[in-house]
């Protein structure tokens, strides 16, 4: 059978259309659910995108919120942390982007107050696609005392309830034992 050059092109620009569009449509962005990670060490989060696959001449915007605070946006080529983020120093982003599939965010010295949602977004414009994916970070560490104890507290003579404020930390919650020794407090 012979087909003219005109039908044979015809079909390889649709072909080429289609899996062009097949292709976008498919822009994918995954991160791990859950991380969770001890106080004091450090945490990688790595986002994987298939946008490197994506056309030179198609704009890619890449942003990571945490609880709702941008901390990290860039392109296919540029990657970095925004000026102010309540991570301060201790946070760092993967640089150079390794084959341009992954975005990573390095956090230092983890505190409880870490704890939270990391909301990422990658976006490709003209064709407009979208993905995201969210990872919660959960700081695990026994508990300590934030707020100073006072060595003496006044009560009333005849209360059989008392109550002396303490400020704990720690992942699980602590729980508080009170123990008595006599009349003294142990």
């Amino acid at each position: 059978m012979l087909i003219s050059n005109n039908e044979n092109m015809l079909n390889i620009a649709i072909l080429s259309l289609s899996c062009y569009i097949n292709y976008v449509s498919c822009l994918s962005l995954t991160s791990p659910a859950i991380i969770e990670e001890v106080v004091g060490r450090s945490v990688t989060i790595t986002y994987v995108t298939d946008v490197a696959d994506v056309a030179d001449d198609i704009v890619v915007n890449f942003r990571i919120n945490y609880n709702d605070s941008r901390i990290a946006e860039g392109t296919k080529i540029v990657f970095d942390k925004t000026p102010s983020t309540p991570f301060g120093n201790r946070l760092r982003t993967s640089t150079p982007l390794q084959n341009q599939k992954e975005y990573s965010l390095l956090i230092d010295n983890l505190k409880y107050n870490d704890t939270g949602l990391f909301f990422a977004v990658i976006r490709i414009f003209d064709p407009n696609f979208e993905a995201n994916s969210t990872t919660n970070l959960i700081i695990y560490g026994g508990p300590s005392i934030i707020s100073n104890l006072s060595s003496t507290y006044t009560v009333e003579e005849n209360t059989t309830n008392y109550k002396i404020p303490i400020i704990l930390q720690g992942h699980p919650k602590p729980q508080v034992t009170w123990e008595f020794d006599g009349n003294k407090n142990v």
